[in-house]
Formats: structure tokens, C-alpha cells, sequence
């Protein structure tokens, strides 16, 4: 991995683990639930690894999120429903215009 995108890959990483501890689940667990191994989800969580964008949506069906949770600001831990998606994101919102 670059070391340019170095950042961008912990923040992907602490929000992976952020929400998948949310839903109370292990890395093992959420490998159960997609096609991702434990051992890459622990790369990815630890920004250790690069990996293919069909990787990143597969973890997010995994976690029943959409792409733009794990991808953006860094998220706090806060248990969360399994039907509920309840995340709070630090700093300012970003409002994106096409």
C-alpha cells in the first residue's frame, strides 16, 4: 500500500472494527458472513493490507452497512441493534455535490 493512502486505509480499518464490534461479532463471525477470510479482515482492521474494492463491499454486506460508513470520517464505538444503524461520526458532516 501506498503510504500517500497509509491513512485512508486505517480510517476503512477502525471503522470496519468500530461497527462489526457494534454488532457485537468476531472477526470470525463476520467472515461467516461474507466471502473474507478472518485472517484478511484482521489486515484490513489493522490497515495492514491492501485489498480489492468487491473485498471492501463484501465486508460491508457482511456488516450490513453501506460503502460511505466505512469509507468516511472515523467512527466512535457505540453498541448498535443488529436492525439499527446507529453511528456517530466525529467532525463535521460532509455534504457531497454531484
Amino acid at each position: 500500500m501506498k503510504d500517500l493512502f497509509k491513512k485512508d486505509y486505517e480510517i476503512v480499518g477502525e471503522n470496519v472494527r468500530a461497527i462489526r464490534k457494534a454488532l457485537g461479532l468476531t472477526q470470525d463471525e463476520l467472515a461467516n458472513r461474507c466471502s473474507v477470510n478472518s485472517a484478511k479482515i484482521s489486515k484490513i482492521e489493522n490497515a495492514r493490507t491492501d485489498y480489492m474494492f468487491s473485498t471492501l463491499l463484501e465486508i460491508c454486506e457482511g456488516l450490513k452497512c453501506n460503502l460511505p460508513d466505512v469509507t468516511g470520517k472515523k467512527l466512535v464505538e457505540q453498541p448498535i441493534e443488529e436492525e439499527v444503524t446507529l453511528l456517530t461520526i466525529e467532525g463535521p458532516k460532509v455534504l457531497l455535490l454531484n
